[in-house]
């Protein structure tokens, strides 16, 4: 059982590190970068609070101090190109799959409470997808009303 949900977890994380791979790349160069206005953020701006929380996560998983959360941070300008941010995306979520598949049925503490570690890793690509869909929303802001991901 355990290595099926892991396999599962696996397949959901590569599933959403693909659709991310398309729209980043669906964006023109200066869309990804862009807000629509105050005090919205980037397209860039909120995959980099994607990438941050998932190196938390991985370090909560690892039993690690997660430190504070990201808030709401500024993408670097080294990652504010699509290849850039979809690279981070992929390796922090090679990171947080190989943190939860240490031990997936382990406790997980956090300041909300407690949840096994392959849950934890759901919620992480919960986030993700979360996120996802607020890309897919700035595309059709900025006048892009294809869906990318077939």
């Amino acid at each position: 059982m355990n290595e099926s949900l892991l396999k599962m977890l696996q397949e959901h994380v590569e599933m959403t590190v693909d659709l991310y791979r398309k729209d980043l790349h669906a964006f023109a160069p200066n869309d990804l970068t862009r807000s629509p206005g105050a005090p919205a953020r980037s397209a860039a701006d909120i995959v980099f609070e994607v990438i941050l929380n998932n190196r938390r996560a991985s370090r909560r998983l690892r039993g690690e101090d997660a430190g504070p959360g990201p808030g709401f941070p500024a993408c670097p300008p080294e990652l504010q190109s699509a290849e850039a941010l979809a690279t981070e995306v992929a390796d922090s979520c090679e990171e947080l799959l190989a943190a939860v598949g240490m031990d997936p049925f382990r406790m997980i503490e956090y300041p909300g409470g407690s949840e096994i570690a392959l849950s934890y890793g759901e919620f992480a690509v919960l986030h993700m997808q979360y996120h996802l869909g607020q890309l897919n929303y700035l595309q059709t802001v900025f006048g892009d009303a294809e869906i990318h991901w077939g």
